[in-house]
């Protein structure tokens, strides 16, 4: 699937993951455990739910600790299925209780972006 900013997707974190199987989402985690060359990575979303993502090729470097974006398919209610991985800015610290609050806003009003 080609992904480009104009194809939908759900910016979610693991407790609205859970809802979205088979959907295309974005999801924002804390990586806590990847080596680089394997396919598998385990993380921790913005609302602490343990997350995995399955890459369809190894990353090539170790980022345990650092905060990414994963684009893909949630295939299973922890596990996701990475199209795109975007490394976040190391040192930044990610307001985790307001990533949450805006996962709410936008998974749970109508029309958010129509606002007049």
């Amino acid at each position: 699937m080609q992904i480009t900013t104009n194809t939908p997707r759900t910016i979610v974190n693991g407790a609205s993951m859970r809802l979205s199987t088979g959907k295309l989402v974005s999801i924002t985690v804390l990586v806590a455990e990847y080596n680089g060359s394997s396919t598998t990575m385990n993380g921790q979303s913005t609302d602490d739910s343990a997350v995995i993502i399955n890459l369809r090729s190894p990353l090539g470097n170790s980022i345990n600790n650092l905060w990414v974006e994963v684009i893909g398919t949630v295939s299973q209610p922890n596990t996701i299925t990475a199209n795109d991985v975007i490394l976040l800015p190391e040192g930044d610290n990610l307001d985790k209780v307001g990533h949450n609050m805006m996962i709410q806003l936008l998974n749970n009003a109508t029309n958010v972006y129509n606002i007049h």
